[in-house]
């Protein structure tokens, strides 16, 4: 199970015990007799008061990652993808319809178009039945290319929770950026500030009074806890 709303409707996904059969995104409503499938999906991560359901599918072949929007057992819409980019998960949706997910892309240096760069933004889709592309959710100007965003993980009504690669000065032990804590509000990204002896984390749930919920690690011993914010 991945998420459940305040009237009881679980989403997730069911594995079967043969490897080869593929896995299936699904929601229960408790007392039914058996749990609806939602067609196209294999995972369903989020759901609203409204019961409307998010989730994603991989694909080896061709290579891609197709993002749902379901209403019962129909599917309401997949999710388009700004050019170069393509789906990485699909991880929630908030009281307004608002989508949130995460990308991949691979871009050529503008000064060496030979060289390539990857990005992993967030990804913001909003309401609606139009195929309308998401707002990309770019870190801040001064991070270093070829570093992950991170997992873009909860949304409320303006703010969504994530893990943002820290300023390049903060590294860990093999040269890697350091995610911490992160917020977008509107189009600003905001870090969040953590206690003494913590350097890494991630947001990973926001309310729609913007409580936020995350996983803080530890410098020395690489512990997880979680801290609210």
């Amino acid at each position: 199970m991945e998420a459940v709303n305040r009237f009881g409707l679980i989403v997730g996904t069911l594995r079967a015990e043969d490897e080869g059969v593929p896995a299936q995104a699904f929601s229960y409503r408790p007392g039914a007799r058996r749990v609806t499938l939602l067609p196209g999906g294999q995972t369903a991560t989020g759901v609203n008061d409204a019961g409307h359901i998010v989730g994603y599918r991989h694909d080896e072949e061709p290579y891609r990652t197709l993002g749902f929007e379901w209403v019962g057992a129909t599917v309401r819409r997949e999710l388009p993808v700004p050019a170069g980019y393509r789906i990485e998960e699909v991880t929630g949706i908030n009281g307004a319809g608002q989508i949130i997910g995460s990308a991949y892309g691979v871009f050529a240096e503008p000064d060496d178009p030979d060289r390539d760069y990857s990005l992993s933004p967030g990804l913001l889709w909003p309401a609606g039945t139009a195929a309308a592309l998401p707002t990309v959710l770019q870190p801040p100007a001064a991070t270093p290319r070829s570093t992950r965003c991170g997992r873009t993980a909860g949304i409320a009504l303006a703010t969504v929770a994530v893990a943002l690669p820290a300023p390049a000065a903060s590294t860990d032990t093999v040269g890697r950026p350091r995610n911490r804590p992160a917020y977008w509000l509107g189009a600003s990204v905001q870090a969040v500030p953590l206690p003494a002896g913590y350097a890494v984390g991630s947001g990973e749930a926001v309310n729609r009074f913007g409580a936020m919920v995350g996983l803080r690690r530890l410098r020395a011993r690489g512990s997880g806890r979680r801290l609210p914010h």
